[in-house]
């Protein structure tokens, strides 16, 4: 199965609407070429959107096209043109094509409108033959997340990005490389500007900063998921959880099935890995959807990547590598509980503080999670806790909040 992935440093975003920005610092990087600072770069992508200005982005497509094209250094071996296609099938082509014929790694609107991430590598099932073929089929991508936002981890200030940092390796969270199912791609990531959005000028569109190529015209074939349950007699597959332990060995699976150890930056995360203890999450934009968080160790009990297994079907969905083995840790439903209580939290709607009494404190059952304000990657995902009709979400480094809100289009 072809595969290229572009070398393309990992940097976080340095603020919590800084994505755009952040994805433009990690592929407008070339040889000989200075590091690009995010503030800057927020700023002239944030000013350059005039299609769209009634949805208050922080930056819009139009406006991250502009800057990257700006800002492209002389050595750049291509020319960004924003594609805003009507289809999954056909963005997800046009960011093949650009890596593959191109040579640099397009930015994605992904999760509805509310994140920015960078695309710089695939697997397919055969090499385009020209920009609109669309008979191969897409298997996955790897991607370069910038979240979560350094300033959201107890650095203060944010440091300054450089050419060698380790950024996104340190705190508990930094989680780069990472690896995308399509069929996981599809449903969770590149899900499209939602078409009941009003006034926007994209609604319904898929989009993404890729080159001027014509794109692909027909829809191609579909790539099927890698399931380790099958249909027993007399039941859908699916039906039941998929017990912890099987998910553990459904991830192992899956990472061997794709070679993700195989692929540049995962050699060193993925040496003599066995599964740890796996984390029901249920997902709370969609019905009777779960997966499991499922850390992968090496050497005692350190996690050197994190992976996400579908929890009714045991389909492989995704990966993340730990830039330092160890750094992501995943409270426990108990730490998550004392976290609350004892503690004043201020409600919205002018309704005073809430005090969390031990007595009246629940916890709920399993972690749950949706693309978010708050968190916007399943790597993070949050306990409940309810104190009567108020809840509290707890994520799962600790940070604890009344609410979860959408996030800003384009942050």
């Amino acid at each position: 199965m072809p595969s290229k992935t572009l070398d393309v440093p990992y940097h976080q975003q340095d603020e919590g609407n800084y994505c755009g920005a952040a994805s433009a610092q990690m592929v407008l990087r070339t040889p000989g070429t200075p590091l690009e600072k995010q503030h800057p770069l927020f700023t002239e992508g944030h000013n350059a959107g005039h299609l769209d200005p009634l949805i208050g982005w922080a930056i819009a497509p139009d406006g991250l096209a502009f800057m990257l094209n700006d800002q492209r250094p002389a050595n750049f071996p291509g020319t960004f043109a924003l594609s805003a296609l009507d289809t999954c099938d056909a963005i997800s082509r046009k960011i093949v094509w650009a890596i593959f014929a191109h040579g640099f790694a397009p930015v994605a609107l992904v999760y509805g409108y509310g994140h920015w991430i960078a695309v710089h590598g695939y697997d397919i099932s055969a090499n385009p033959t020209g920009p609109t073929d669309s008979s191969y089929t897409i298997a996955a991508f790897d991607v370069r997340d910038p979240w979560p936002p350094a300033s959201d981890m107890k650095h203060s200030p944010v440091p300054p990005h450089k050419a060698t940092d380790r950024c996104g390796s340190g705190g508990d969270r930094g989680v780069a490389p990472q690896h995308v199912a399509y069929g996981e791609w599809q449903q969770s990531l590149m899900t499209g500007v939602p078409s009941g959005t009003p006034n926007s000028y994209w609604h319904g569109k898929f989009v993404a900063a890729c080159d001027p190529d014509e794109p692909p015209l027909s829809t191609g074939p579909i790539a099927k998921p890698l399931r380790r349950r099958r249909a027993r007699s007399g039941r859908l597959a699916g039906s039941e959880m998929l017990p912890p332990a099987e998910a553990g060995r459904a991830a192992i699976d899956g990472l061997n099935a794709y070679g993700v150890a195989q692929r540049p930056g995962w050699q060193t995360p993925l040496n003599r890995i066995r599964p740890g203890k796996a984390q029901l999450v249920q997902r709370l934009d969609r019905v009777d959807s779960f997966y499991y968080l499922v850390p992968i160790l090496m050497g005692g009990d350190r996690a050197s990547a994190m992976t996400l297994v579908d929890a009714l079907s045991g389909a492989y969905l995704q990966a993340a590598a730990l830039g330092i083995p160890g750094t992501m840790r995943i409270l426990d439903a108990a730490t998550a509980l004392t976290l609350c209580v004892n503690r004043r939290f201020m409600l919205s709607n002018n309704r005073g503080s809430l005090l969390v009494r031990p007595e009246a404190a629940s916890v709920h059952p399993v972690m749950v999670w949706r693309p978010c304000a708050e968190s916007k990657s399943p790597y993070q995902p949050f306990y409940v806790v309810t104190i009567g009709g108020d809840r509290l979400y707890v994520r799962s480094d600790g940070a604890v909040f009344t609410a979860l809100h959408d996030a800003v289009p384009g942050s």
